[in-house]
C-alpha cells in the first residue's frame, strides 16, 4: 500500500497566513517559552501484516510559510515483543505535522508515539498564525510527546484503493480522475512534426480490431469528373500539405486547416473520439501552432497540470489555452527560434519530469552548453506567496531569465545528433576515412562531463567507393546509434554508452533504398525506426526490413507488393512509417 506524503499534507493544511510577505508581522508576545502539543495517527488502522501504513507526526503548531518545519522528531515504535524501533530525523511542513512510513513485519500490537524535542524559533522558522498569534524569533518551543497510539497488525490484509481494469468498450473524455490506471491509454501527441516518427509513451495498446470512428474531410477530393476527366482533385501532395501542425491533447485533435501558403490559417479543435468541431480560431498573424505541453504545476496552494498550445514567431513563444484557443502569455528572447521548427520540434527541446519545457544549448566548437528552464522564469511564476499559485494571465516576459546553467564542456569534433533527456547528449562527425562519437552527461550533478571520445576507421571501402555516411537513429533504451551508407544501403551500429563499434554491415537492402533524403536522425524521407528491440527500415523500395538492434541480425522483411504495377519504377508502394504501436 503506497501513500503520497504530499498529498496528506496538503489534506490536512491548515490555513495559511496570507499576505505575511507584504505586512509587517505583529507578534502575539515577546519571545517566551510555548508549551507544545504533539499528536500521532496511523493510516489504517486496523492493517495487515508486511502492508505499509501512513503515520501523521508533529504538533498542533503551524509555521509561517510553507518552506518552513519543525525538525528531528521521531516516532517511537514498541513492538509486540517489546522491542524499540525508532523513526528519527523528522521534519515537517508548515502545518506542523508531515507524514511517514512504516511497514510492521509481526502480527500483534504495536504503541506509536511522537518525540517533539524542543527548539527555538528563528526567522526562517516561526510559529504561529493570525489564528493564535505569531511569535517572535527566539521562543523556545518546549519538548512534546504524543498520546501512545495503539496500533492493531493483523494476519488479514486490508482492503486497499482498487485498481481499475483498462476499458474494454468504447469511451470518452474527460476521464474521471480516479480511475488511475487508465493514463497508460490516454497518452498525448504533442509534437507537430511532420516527418518525424515517433515511439509515444501513453499510445501502447492498438485496437486489435482498428476500424473507422469518423471522417471529415479537408479540402475537395477524388475524381474531378468531365469534362476534366480522369484527374483527380490537388490534395496538396508533396509540398503544400493540408494536413499539418497536428496535436493530440487531452482527447482533443488540433490542426492546421488548409495548406501552408493560404492566405488565411486557420487552428481546428475537434473531438478525437467523435470528430466534432469544438473551435476553429485564426493564431495572432495567421500562425501555427509549433508544440503542445502539459505542464504539472505543483505548490502548497494549488496542484494541477495547465494545458498550452504553443505559438512561435520569431524568438518569441505565445503560449495559448487549449481548451478555448485563447491567448494567455508570450515568453519573449526564447532559446529557440520559428526557423528551427521548420522540420518539427527541434531535439534540443525537451520536457521535464512535470512537464516544464527544457532546451539544450550546446556548442561543441567552443566548448560550452546551457539549459534553459520554462519554469525558471522568476516573472511569470512570482515569488514568495505569489509562486504558490500559477498566474501568467496576460503576462509578456523576458525569456532570458530561463537559464538555469552554464557549463564548460570539451572542444569536440562535428555537432549534437540527438539529446536524450537528463541523461546524454550524443553527436560525432562522420566522414569516408573516419567515424568520430561522442557523449556528454546531463544527468543533475554530472552536466557537461564527457562520458566518451571515441574515433573508429572505416573500411576503406568507403573512402574507394565514395559513400555518403548518415548518421540515421539511436535509442538510449537500447544503447544503439545507427549509421548508415547511402549508396550501398548499408547499416552499422555504435554503443550510446561508450562509443564502441557494435555491428555491421548488414546486407544492402533494395537499390531504391539509396533514394530518400535524411536531415537529422529524427527528420526524413527515409528515417528507420527503434522499437521493441528491433530496427525498422523501409523507403522507396516498399521493402520494410526488420533488424535484430542488439546484433544487426535480419530477422525478416516484407515487401508491399502493388498487384496491378501502377507504379512507375517498382511492383512494390514507396513505404513511410508514421508510428510504431
Amino acid at each position: 500500500m503506497k501513500f503520497g506524503v504530499k498529498a496528506l499534507a496538503c489534506l490536512l493544511t491548515l490555513t495559511v497566513v496570507f499576505g505575511i510577505m507584504a505586512l509587517p508581522l505583529v507578534f502575539a508576545q515577546e519571545a517566551q517559552t510555548v508549551k507544545t502539543y504533539a499528536f500521532i495517527n496511523a493510516v489504517p488502522n486496523p492493517v495487515g501484516v508486511n502492508q505499509e501504513i501512513l503515520i501523521h507526526v508533529g504538533i498542533t503548531m503551524p509555521l509561517l510559510s510553507p518552506e518552513m518545519g519543525w525538525e528531528n522528531l521521531e516516532v517511537i515504535i514498541t513492538k509486540p515483543d517489546n522491542t524499540v524501533e525508532k523513526i528519527t530525523g523528522i521534519r515537517t511542513d508548515s502545518t506542523g505535522g508531515t507524514g511517514v512510513t512504516y511497514t510492521p513485519k509481526k502480527v500483534g500490537n504495536y504503541k506509536l508515539k511522537t518525540h517533539f524535542p524542543e527548539q527555538v524559533t528563528t526567522p526562517t522558522k516561526m510559529a504561529g498564525s493570525y489564528e493564535v498569534g505569531i511569535y517572535p524569533p527566539g521562543t523556545v518551543m518546549l519538548e512534546s510527546y504524543s498520546e501512545e497510539l495503539t496500533l492493531v497488525v493483523q494476519e488479514t490484509p486490508v482492503p486497499i484503493y482498487p485498481a481499475f481494469p483498462l476499458p474494454q468498450e468504447y469511451w470518452t473524455r474527460p476521464i474521471d480522475a480516479q480511475l488511475r490506471e487508465w493514463h497508460s491509454v490516454a497518452g498525448n501527441w504533442l509534437d507537430s512534426s511532420p516527418r518525424k516518427p515517433v515511439f509515444v509513451a501513453g499510445n501502447d495498446y492498438a485496437p486489435e480490431s482498428p476500424h473507422i470512428l469518423w471522417t471529415k474531410p479537408l479540402t475537395m477530393g477524388g475524381q474531378v469528373g468531365d469534362p476534366i476527366g480522369e484527374p483527380g482533385f490537388e490534395t496538396g501532395d508533396a509540398y503544400e500539405g493540408k494536413w499539418r501542425s497536428k496535436i493530440i491533447l487531452a482527447g482533443r485533435l488540433y490542426y492546421q486547416d488548409g495548406a501552408a501558403n493560404e492566405l488565411w490559417q486557420r487552428v481546428v479543435c475537434v473531438d478525437l473520439h467523435t470528430g466534432e468541431e469544438i473551435w476553429r480560431k485564426t493564431f495572432l498573424d495567421n500562425r501555427t501552432i509549433a508544440f503542445g505541453q502539459l505542464m504539472y504545476w505543483r505548490t502548497p496552494n494549488y496542484q494541477g497540470v495547465f494545458d498550452y498550445l504553443w505559438v512561435v514567431v520569431g524568438t518569441t513563444w505565445h503560449a495559448f489555452d487549449a481548451f478555448t484557443g485563447d491567448w494567455v502569455f508570450a515568453i519573449q528572447n526564447a532559446p529557440v527560434s520559428s526557423g528551427e521548427f521548420f522540420w518539427g520540434v527541434p531535439d534540443r527541446i525537451k520536457f521535464g519530469p512535470k512537464g516544464e519545457i527544457l532546451v539544450y544549448t550546446i556548442n561543441t566548437q567552443q566548448g560550452w552548453m546551457t539549459l534553459w528552464n520554462s519554469s525558471h522564469i522568476v516573472s511569470l511564476s512570482g515569488t514568495g506567496f505569489y509562486a504558490w499559485s500559477w498566474r501568467p494571465y496576460g503576462k509578456v516576459v523576458n525569456g532570458t531569465e530561463g537559464y538555469m546553467w552554464n557549463k564548460t564542456i570539451a572542444k569536440l569534433p562535428g555537432s549534437v545528433n540527438l539529446i536524450f533527456g537528463l541523461d546524454r547528449a550524443v553527436g560525432g562527425q562522420l566522414t569516408r576515412t573516419k567515424v568520430a562519437l561522442w557523449g556528454i552527461s546531463l544527468k543533475p550533478g554530472e552536466e557537461g562531463t564527457l562520458l566518451y571520445n571515441k574515433t573508429w576507421t572505416p573500411p576503406a571501402e568507403w573512402e574507394e567507393g565514395d559513400l555518403t555516411p548518415e548518421f540515421n537513429i539511436a535509442s538510449a533504451e537500447y544503447g544503439v546509434y545507427v549509421i548508415r551508407t547511402k549508396e550501398n544501403r548499408q547499416y552499422y551500429a555504435f554503443s550510446t554508452k561508450t562509443g564502441d563499434k557494435l555491428w555491421g554491415p548488414t546486407p544492402s537492402e533494395h537499390y531504391l533504398n539509396y533514394y530518400g533524403w535524411i536531415i537529422s536522425p529524427l527528420v526524413g524521407e527515409r528515417a528507420p525506426l527503434i522499437a521493441y528491440g528491433r530496427l525498422y527500415s523501409t523507403g522507396v523500395s516498399g521493402i520494410l526490413y526488420c533488424y535484430n538492434v542488439t546484433t544487426g541480425e535480419l530477422l525478416w522483411n516484407y515487401t508491399a507488393t502493388d498487384p496491378y504495377n501502377e507504379i512507375l519504377w517498382n511492383t512494390a508502394w514507396w513505404l513511410h512509417p508514421l508510428f510504431i504501436t
